[in-house]
């Protein structure tokens, strides 16, 4: 049963993590390296899902902070 849960954890996050890869046209197909990423991001699912929900969550927290900051500046006329 845990194996199950898994592979099936696997299966969806390679399925994530190369579409993501293959979309990104900063990196070269070719590169070795980046397939070597995606197949550790893959195996270590557990891990690597987790880390970059969070990395998203920081990422969106800063944009909104931003946006924000800008938003003061609009009202005040510095910009």
């Amino acid at each position: 049963m845990l194996f199950s849960f898994y592979c099936l954890g696997a299966m969806v996050s390679s399925y994530v993590w190369l579409s993501a890869f293959l979309r990104d046209e900063t990196t070269p197909n070719s590169d070795v390296f980046s397939w070597i990423i995606v197949a550790i991001a893959t195996v270590s699912w557990p891990l690597s899902v987790p880390l970059a929900l969070k990395e998203l969550h920081s990422r969106k927290s800063k944009l909104a902070e931003t946006d924000r900051i800008l938003e003061e500046m609009v009202d005040q006329q510095y910009i």
